[in-house]
């Protein structure tokens, strides 16, 4: 509930404020505990994930180099015992091809391949025997010792860097036995412990992690850094006593490496005695904690902003009514600019509360009071008001007993004013007809001349007409019969081509018989007897259309004759008749004319007199009309102030029993 009281330069400390601050501090005191234990026990349980993730992965990358390292020994084996088997020991020169065929076959991790005998002949892979010195002895190399010397079948030897290359290698040898069972020779291999990539890739490199391997003498042989291997500068560098002192326990633990405390674990290769070992920087752990508690700390900011969220809703929706009603006693009570400042919303509540006891006790006795007054007052009034309504009741009957004769006398007059009126009504529409059927006769009349002479008018244009007519059909009759030339001149082009037919038939016969000569002139007829065969087929066409326009002209001829006779015959005397009949009927409406006329100036005067009676009646009956309105609007308000009387009466006894309600309600109150 945000309800701040502000006077000069204080601020009311709301309930909700308070109750959020209480929440939010219980909150964080909850949340910093509750992200303590997390982050100790996430600690804790890291650091045994960071110890068995370091031993996972030494036991892994080390059991790999292990892998590869046997799978090698098992090689360098195999090539002995099928020299062996196959007896190719005392076949020195089968046996140096055999070791040649390898060189490509095997990947870059094997540097060469080769036999040594007893005798110190050697063969190898790469052919580089033929480089070794005269004084070489192969039976003096420490390899060859250890294969002969070893009680196990395959012998590892100790790392060493080629001085050639500067890889580091390690020499895996195999004896070789003659039927005697004696050692007659040993296979041999060089194998390089700084290329074997797959071992590297398996190792997953974090931030501070990083691998190494030590030989029988916990020397460093290499290390895996970053994703490389290196060799060290000294072979003989020899592992600090934290570590060889872990790997003598055989125990996950922890040292210091001077760049601070790491996590270690070893693995060592059976048969070999090589150890490869891991190490990982507890900065990691360190950065996981952190990241942990940051963690923590940022679902606690989100919770206590959650909770600051939720708490206002919740808060502002329950205390809403208390704040409504303190804001109404603040402006309907106590005054919004009378308001002190309060320090706190609690201290304003309970002033507010006192505030309302006693002017609310207050209101109260002085309600009761002016009740009790209004009681009595309403007695008196209802009182007075019977009296009054008594009177009006008396005066009221004897105006109705006027408004009875004054309606008697009304309906007299009214029904002598409608019997004048319609009187004068018949008379107007008399008038009224005899106006309209002198206005009809002239209309009529006027209408009549002006048909007559229009009648007049079409006889003579019909007439005219006529003539004109009768003269253009003879001419156009005449004007047809040169149709005929035009068949005279077809029966002469008919003439011709029968002439021109009768020609091409000669010529044919002409062209005939002059034989291949005549062909030409063959063609040429033939077109002349089409062409006169098309003009005879044409003049036939034409004479058809003529015979058809003259047909067309005799009938026009005798049709157009008929229409003039009918003109001359009917039309003309028709027209005669009309006229005849349009003075008959002027005469007429002349007559009907004068007739309206005097009727009309007979009706005006009667309609004066009895307009001038009428008039007398209305003014009559317009005072009887107002007498009696008079006396029924008289009559009216007397019944609306009785009626009102009777209504202040019911309200003065209503207002008697709520008067009576309001102190009975008053006198509830315990004050």
């Amino acid at each position: 509930m945000e309800t701040n009281v502000k006077r000069g330069n204080g601020k009311t400390l709301t309930i909700k404020s308070r109750i959020t601050r209480t929440v939010i501090l219980l909150n964080v005191i909850v949340l910093l505990l509750l992200a303590s234990i997390l982050t100790t026990i996430a600690n804790f349980s890291k650091a045994a994930l960071f110890r068995k993730e370091v031993k996972m992965q030494a036991e892994y990358s080390g059991s790999k180099l292990e892998s590869l390292i046997n799978s090698q020994k098992t090689f360098v084996k195999g090539v002995a015992k099928s020299t062996e088997a196959y007896d190719l020991l005392e076949d020195k020169e089968k046996m140096k091809s055999v070791i040649r065929s390898y060189n490509g076959e095997l990947d870059d991790t094997v540097t060469d391949l080769y036999i040594a005998y007893s005798d110190n002949t050697v063969f190898m892979m790469t052919g580089s025997e033929e480089k070794l010195p005269s004084d070489f002895k192969v039976v003096d190399r420490q390899w060859y010792k250890d294969a002969a010397n070893s009680d196990s079948e395959v012998a590892v030897s100790d790392p060493y860097v080629d001085a050639s290359t500067g890889q580091l290698l390690i020499t895996i040898s195999c004896q070789i036995k003659n039927t005697q069972g004696n050692t007659a020779g040993v296979i041999a291999e060089d194998f390089a412990l700084s290329k074997q990539d797959s071992v590297l890739k398996s190792i997953n490199f974090k931030d501070g992690e990083s691998a190494f391997l030590l030989d029988r003498s916990h020397n460093y042989m290499c290390r895996y850094e970053n994703g490389a291997i290196s060799v060290p500068k000294d072979v003989n560098e020899k592992a600090s006593g934290n570590i060889t002192g872990l790997i003598e326990k055989g125990t996950l633990g922890q040292y210091n490496s001077g760049k601070g405390n790491v996590f270690f674990s070893s693995y060592t290769l059976k048969d070999d005695g090589f150890t490869f070992c891991v190490t990982q920087s507890d900065r990691t752990l360190i950065s996981s904690v952190i990241e942990l508690i940051a963690i923590a700390c940022l679902i606690s900011v989100i919770s206590i902003i959650i909770t600051v969220i939720v708490m206002n809703i919740v808060i502002s929706r329950n205390l809403k009514p208390v704040s409504g009603f303190m804001d109404f006693i603040k402006e309907a009570v106590v005054g919004k600019n009378k308001m002190p400042h309060m320090k706190t919303e609690t201290e304003e509540i309970k002033y507010l509360a006192d505030e309302m006891k006693t002017r609310f006790i207050g209101t109260i006795k002085q309600t009761s009071a002016i009740a009790r007054d209004i009681g009595g007052s309403v007695d008196n009034t209802t009182g007075q008001i019977g009296r009054m309504n008594d009177s009006i009741t008396e005066i009221s009957a004897t105006m109705e007993e006027t408004a009875a004769s004054v309606d008697e006398q009304t309906a007299k007059i009214q029904a002598i004013d409608s019997a004048c009126r319609e009187v004068e009504s018949g008379v107007g529409d008399l008038a009224q007809k005899a106006s309209d059927m002198a206005e009809n006769s002239a209309k009529v009349i006027e209408k009549v001349d002006k048909i007559v002479a229009e009648l007049l008018k079409s006889r003579d244009n019909t007439i005219s007409i006529t003539e004109t007519s009768r003269k253009e059909l003879a001419d156009a009759i005449e004007g047809a019969r040169s149709i005929n030339d035009i068949v005279s001149i077809s029966e002469s082009i008919s003439d011709i081509s029968d002439q021109t037919n009768l020609l091409s038939l000669n010529a044919s016969i002409e062209a005939a018989r002059a034989g291949e000569a005549g062909l030409g002139f063959a063609v040429v007829a033939e077109q002349i007897q089409h062409l006169s065969q098309n003009t005879s087929t044409e003049i036939e066409k034409i004479n058809e259309i003529i015979e058809n326009v003259l047909n067309g002209v005799n009938a026009l001829s005798a049709k157009s004759q008929a229409i003039l006779d009918f003109i001359n015959d009917n039309v003309i005397p028709d027209y005669n008749k009309f006229s005849d009949l349009a003075d008959s009927y002027t005469n007429d409406a002349r007559y009907y004319n004068d007739v309206s006329g005097t009727l009309g100036a007979t009706s005006e005067e009667l309609s004066a007199s009895i307009t001038n009676i009428t008039s007398s009646i209305g003014t009559i009956s317009e005072i009887q009309t107002q007498l009696s309105e008079g006396v029924e609007n008289i009559n009216e308000n007397l019944q609306a102030m009785s009626a009102g009387s009777a209504t202040v009466v019911s309200a003065a006894s209503s207002m008697k029993d709520q008067s009576d309600s309001l102190s009975r309600t008053v006198g509830s109150f315990n004050i």
